[in-house]
């Protein structure tokens, strides 16, 4: 056997296992409210830094609209185009520093 092999693994659910169902939705709806905040944010941002107040709702429903159907191109690789692993696609913040100056 190898060193890998022998070792203890500190990992809770291995790669192909089955938690139960309470754990999944807790740990989903986790990362669905952390992944509002790196899309919603830098929209609030740079639409209130270029005086876009009505139209921040809007920009907010079309980044999360955007950022969902990159995620499904992602998870389900249509026309082998993606991961085929579940990549969230959201905004960044690296033009941040640009608008702002």
């Amino acid at each position: 056997m190898s060193d890998i092999e022998t070792q203890d693994s500190e990992l809770i659910y291995e790669l192909e296992a089955n938690p139960p169902n309470a754990e999944k939705f807790f740990a989903a709806l986790q990362h669905v409210l952390a992944s509002f905040v790196g899309i919603i944010t830098p929209t609030l941002i740079i639409g209130g830094a270029l005086g876009l107040g009505e139209q921040i709702p809007y920009l907010i429903s079309m980044a999360l609209m955007v950022s969902g159907v990159g995620t499904i191109i992602q998870a389900k690789k249509p026309m082998n185009v993606g991961a085929g692993m579940i990549c969230l696609q959201g905004t960044s913040f690296a033009f941040l520093s640009l608008t702002t100056t």
